[in-house]
């Protein structure tokens, strides 16, 4: 696993995840339902000497999971550096989805972040990270509209969800990607 002060700092970080509840109406199927709160770990047990680790989730986790519930990050989110980019990074990708692209008003970001600055200290940082394009996927673009409100559009990078398909070839048991 790696030095002591690893494991001691892995298995803090666990503690601390197990510790965290969380409180929704969505369902593990993806309806609504009754409010639940739970946590995302139901139990981490230490194995042995060696130092094991046995991490049990929560039944509403692996429920979701299982049910393909679960929004997949891209594994460039953990190289993101700022808590706001990476704010960002996650309201992107959950409303674009699978569509091309998706808009919204700088003031309704503005709502769905929760940040106590003024709107006009939000939009300032928020034109810093859109000129920087740092985003892994996806781009995102300020649409000034004159009198109007500016929105804000995000969609994927071209070429950023391609998927690479697996191939047999008659003569070979193993499979090669294209």
């Amino acid at each position: 696993m790696g030095s002591g002060r690893e494991y001691t700092l892995l298995r803090a970080s666990l503690e601390r995840l197990q510790g965290t509840r969380y409180t929704t109406n969505i369902q593990p199927d993806g309806g609504f339902g009754a409010e639940q709160t739970f946590t995302l770990i139901e139990d981490v047990t230490v194995g042995d000497s060696r130092g094991h680790l046995e991490v049990r989730l929560s039944g509403w986790l692996q429920a979701a999971v299982e049910e393909r519930r679960v929004l997949q990050l891209s594994a460039a989110y953990l190289t993101i550096p700022g808590n706001y980019e990476r704010w960002l990074y996650r309201v992107v990708r959950k409303h674009v989805g699978q569509q091309p692209y998706f808009q919204m008003s700088v003031s309704t970001l503005w709502g769905k972040s929760g940040k106590g600055s003024p709107l006009p200290r939000f939009k300032y940082e928020l034109r810093k990270v859109i000129e920087a394009n740092a985003l892994p996927d996806y781009g995102v673009y300020w649409l000034d509209r004159g009198k109007q409100e500016a929105l804000v559009a995000m969609g994927p990078r071209p070429g950023a969800f391609e998927t690479k398909r697996r191939t047999a070839s008659a003569d070979t048991a193993r499979g090669e990607w294209e």
